[in-house]
């Protein structure tokens, strides 16, 4: 084997070592997005999801609840109060207290009950 073919041959397998890195990164980065949590407040009546009572352990787990809790803007329009969630607590506050997937490919919705009142999350992945 010559020595162009040698080159040609390191050269590819240098190109294909750097897709694979950037790739790689980019799936973890991926990941890593987080998104957006929006609160509504929920009418008690006719609830038919799933209710999960927040306690103080939830806010400690997840200071970004306490923060979308103690922002509440009642006169906030439709979603009274936001915040940003970073990484896999996005997909753990949206499976334990908005949509869970279920065994059969469906969701379960859920609302929060909070010092009386019932909310819902919305988030928005970015």
């Amino acid at each position: 084997m010559g020595i162009g073919k040698k080159l040609a041959m390191a050269a590819g397998i240098i190109l294909i070592a750097i897709i694979a890195v950037l790739f790689v990164g980019l799936h973890f980065v991926s990941q890593d997005l987080g998104g957006t949590i929006y609160l509504s407040e929920t009418p008690g009546d006719n609830i038919t999801s799933e209710i999960v009572e927040l306690s103080e352990d939830d806010f400690q787990r997840y200071p970004q609840l306490r923060e979308l809790f103690n922002n509440i803007d009642p006169n906030g329009g439709e979603f009274i109060s936001t915040v940003r969630v970073q990484g896999k607590a996005t997909d753990e506050i949206m499976s334990k207290y908005s949509v869970e997937d279920c065994m059969d490919g469906g969701h379960k919705y859920k609302v929060i009950s909070w010092n009386g009142s019932y909310y819902s999350l919305l988030i928005a992945r970015s």
